[in-house]
């Protein structure tokens, strides 16, 4: 429907200019405020008149639908400023930069992305309604980039499971509570949760149990980690032993077993606003904060405080800090990785 509309458009335009030339040869304008035109001559300019009229209606319309396009471009390559709002407005301070465009993205598919999302009110600052906020999460997973792997970083986890873990049971064990809540902001594809849930199903001792909340900003990522299937090329890192106890092979790559994908709960969420989650023990936001300014920053880093318990513990991505910042959270460094600790 939406190519068919294209071609109509198109031929709209050339239509138009083949008649506003036949028009200007028929039509005697030195005679245009005399009677003694001619039926002809008359016709003409109607045509003239109705084709001027089609070729502007038909030009606006293809200039509005391609405006979100224009906005985009002056907003990835050359003037920020002008779109700050739109970017804080829709996507969550600063997951729309030029640096988070997925590599590889031609100006022909950004066309085609965006014409497929009819988000126009972008060129002029208007709230959003819900459909086009929809249709913006749409344009989010076709823009941005979303590099993960399973295992990513593997100190973090080394650090989760002789210090961090350790110390979360110490705390349990004084509290009664058996359920350890661990939070996987910014999760992608799934790789970091399934990779926590096989470290915590192996290492937890009975009676206690995990849950792991993952969120993303991309419905399309979510999809991919709810489902718990990877071709084989994405496994490349799991241990063998993990591999064996959590995964089914098939001929198509490997799928994630029930018993690991109901301890995970994937969830849409933006950062720049209150998850609701309290409690939480642990929380894996790494390599998402690089995406946001200073001021973004700090309220994300506030809004994990507040979700977290007393004693817990928060991983951020090698090449971020909170370093600078007036936060709360104390700075720990074990013998495996750097991470922060909430102490209440």
């Amino acid at each position: 429907m939406k190519r068919r509309g294209k071609i109509i458009s198109y031929l709209t335009v050339i239509i138009s200019l083949i008649s506003i030339f036949a028009a200007f040869r028929y039509i005697e304008f030195e005679k245009l405020f005399t009677i003694d035109w001619g039926i002809l001559g008359w016709v003409s300019l109607s045509v003239l008149i109705f084709t001027l009229i089609s070729f502007v209606a038909t030009t606006l319309l293809m200039m509005r639908r391609n405006r979100i396009l224009r906005v985009y471009l002056s907003y990835s390559y050359s003037n920020k400023e002008e779109v700050d709002k739109i970017k804080y407005a829709l996507a969550g301070e600063n997951v729309i930069t030029s640096d988070s465009i997925k590599p590889g993205t031609s100006i022909k598919e950004l066309n085609r992305i965006i014409r497929h999302s009819h988000v126009c009110f972008l060129a002029v600052g208007k709230t959003p309604t819900a459909m086009q906020k929809e249709e913006m999460k749409i344009m989010l997973d076709s823009v941005t980039t979303n590099l993960t792997r399973f295992f990513r970083n593997q100190p973090h986890f080394d650090a989760l499971v002789n210090y961090v873990i350790p110390h979360v049971l110490e705390n349990k064990r004084k509290t009664g509570d058996t359920t350890v809540r661990i939070w996987s902001a910014g999760c992608s594809t799934g790789e970091e949760p399934y990779t926590i849930a096989m470290i915590l199903a192996d290492v937890l001792p009975p009676p206690y149990k995990f849950q792991i909340t993952a969120s993303d900003i991309s419905l399309k990522c979510l999809m991919t980690g709810q489902a718990g299937f990877y071709p084989e090329a994405r496994i490349t890192g799991i241990p063998q032993k993990y591999l064996d106890r959590f995964f089914t092979k098939n001929d198509r790559g490997y799928q994630v077993k029930p018993e690991l994908m109901s301890t995970i709960k994937f969830d849409y969420h933006n950062l720049r606003n209150d998850s609701g989650a309290r409690n939480l023990d642990v929380v894996f936001c790494r390599n998402v904060l690089i995406y946001f300014d200073e001021p973004a920053q700090k309220n994300v880093i506030d809004r994990f405080w507040n979700s977290m318990a007393p004693h817990s513990y928060l991983f951020i991505g090698h090449s971020e800090s909170l370093f600078g910042m007036d936060t709360k959270f104390e700075f720990l460094k074990t013998d495996w990785a750097c991470l922060y600790q909430k102490q209440v």
